[in-house]
């Protein structure tokens, strides 16, 4: 497993390619008063590669972080974890686990047993071929959109929705034509949830949002990023 920590101030990107070995590429900053404060700050930033990918400040200063960008063989299992940074995972197939919590969440092309959380930030999915090869996806957002971009020919087991936010889908059979009204008076909330098999099915496909809209496109027709 390639361990990941952005630790307070950092986010991680990773990419699976045709390649043996791992490339890490990390990005240090500092912020202070003057230049020279923040130069010295840089000076003094430690990454290690020893089991975990991360960095530290024997100082115990909290005014740096450092953001990882991540080339990897595409079979590769990942256990990824940030703070304050966005999480982004292309072209990669096996174990993923990912948790940050102010932060997005950008997927493309992954496949295998994938599961992850963020608590503020939206997140972003794109998935490419037949169906799901693997264990199936389990993302979550707390405070963020939920963006899914899936061919119409995709077969899965489809679970998504949101409790406060719209809906909105391109694909009809991904659609919701009724709402579940939870709650009377002020503060009522309208959740909205769709669970169905698309195209008979296929592996579990879940992406759930608490507070933000959700939308669903057919990637036979977008741009994937």
């Amino acid at each position: 497993t390639i361990n990941v920590d952005g630790a307070r101030n950092g986010g991680i990107s990773v990419r699976g390619e045709d390649r043996s070995d791992i490339l890490v590429k990390a990005c240090v900053q500092a912020w202070a008063t003057s230049d020279e404060a923040a130069r010295s700050a840089v000076s003094k930033i430690q990454i290690s590669t020893a089991g975990v990918i991360k960095a530290s400040n024997p100082d115990g200063e909290n005014n740096w972080g450092v953001s990882y960008e991540v080339r990897v063989p595409r079979n590769s299992n990942l256990k990824l974890n940030a703070h304050n940074g966005g999480i982004s995972v292309k072209s990669v197939d096996g174990k993923i686990e990912f948790e940050t919590l102010n932060g997005g969440v950008n997927l493309y092309d992954v496949s295998g047993d994938v599961r992850g959380r963020t608590t503020n930030g939206g997140v972003n999915i794109s998935l490419s071929g037949s169906g799901w090869r693997g264990n199936g996806l389990d993302v979550e957002t707390k405070n963020g959109g939920v963006n899914l971009s899936i061919p119409e020919s995709y077969a899965a087991n489809i679970e998504t929705g949101t409790v406060n936010g719209g809906f909105k889908s391109d694909i009809p059979s991904l659609n919701i034509t009724t709402e579940d009204v939870k709650g009377d008076g002020y503060g009522r909330s309208r959740s909205r949830r769709i669970i169905t098999s698309l195209n008979g099915g296929g592996a579990p496909i879940r992406i759930i949002t608490t507070n933000g809209g959700v939308r669903i496109n057919s990637s036979d027709s977008s741009n994937k990023y």
